[in-house]
């Protein structure tokens, strides 16, 4: 059996298998559908279980970037003067292209702040 994922507005449609035992579980399932409040409930249920799948499935480069990587771009942003690319602050490969440009010119402007000779 399969199920498909569809998505009109993108024009996207998924064709997701399923084992033989899942199929019969579904079969049930959708047996109770019938009622709206049972139908409701387990959509309800599918959708959380989607947000929370989904995003473990997105590549790498499309996630948003993590907390940290976030917070030291703005400190890179704030010690070299450059803004953060609105790229970069939404997406994991942006953010990652924005650190490894400007993390080492950062770390080195910083070493020379630390190390200017007593006049």
């Amino acid at each position: 059996m399969a199920l498909f994922l569809v998505a009109p507005a993108i024009d996207l449609s998924l064709e997701i298998n399923v084992t033989p035992s899942l199929e019969e579980a579904l079969a049930i399932q959708i047996e109770r559908l019938t009622d709206p409040s049972s139908r409701n409930q387990f959509s309800q249920r599918l959708e959380q279980a989607l947000e929370r799948l989904l995003p473990d499935l997105i590549d790498w480069d499309i996630k948003e970037p993590t907390p940290s990587q976030k917070a030291f771009a703005k400190v890179i942003s704030q010690g070299l003067g450059i803004p953060v690319p609105t790229e970069a602050m939404l997406y994991r490969g942006h953010m990652h292209t924005f650190l490894d440009r400007n993390a080492e010119l950062f770390k080195l402007q910083q070493a020379s702040i630390k190390v200017k000779p007593k006049l």
